[in-house]
């Protein structure tokens, strides 16, 4: 049986969005963080790490990581309001992405294209007209830690024999 709160109408179901699956990757780190944040007792946390590991190799993934978790405290601490986010134990939640999710994501998508000032209206919405600049700064070190987009209409390749080799 479906999941009830995968079903509120708050969400976009994520193969319905443009994100790449690098970017679904630290959608699904922050969400760790999120949750250790709501439930600190699950230690969430800990799962970002293997996350991190099983999209990224072992050189980047720790930097990846860790920006992830910068630019998740940056925007925390400009935001006033609760951040709603989509449970990453839950299958059927983790599948949807929220407002607040797409923002994310969205701001962090504009500084991999190099687009500040689209990453800065993302921010503006995200922070709540709030000084926005860390969380601006956070994303672009997030995005410099992560491989490069493909152009559009190109299809993505991540061989386990490619990947593996590194780790």
């Amino acid at each position: 049986m479906p999941c009830p709160k995968a079903t509120s109408g708050n969400s976009t179901p994520l193969s319905q969005l443009p994100f790449d699956g690098d970017e679904q990757q630290v959608l699904r780190i922050a969400r760790m963080f999120f949750r250790s944040f709501a439930v600190p007792d699950s230690q969430a946390w800990i799962g970002g790490v293997g996350a991190a590991l099983e999209r990224f190799d072992h050189l980047a993934a720790p930097h990846i990581y860790v920006a992830t978790l910068g630019a998740v405290q940056s925007m925390r601490q400009a935001r006033r309001s609760v951040f709603c986010f989509n449970d990453p134990c839950c299958e059927d939640c983790a599948r949807s992405v929220t407002d607040s999710e797409r923002l994310f994501l969205g701001g962090l998508r504009a500084m991999r294209d190099q687009a500040p000032d689209r990453a800065a209206a993302f921010a503006t919405i995200l922070c709540e007209g709030n000084d926005c600049g860390p969380w601006l700064v956070a994303l672009k070190t997030l995005a410099a830690q992560m491989p490069p987009r493909l152009a559009p209409g190109k299809v993505e390749l991540r061989p386990e024999a490619e990947v593996s080799w590194r780790r």
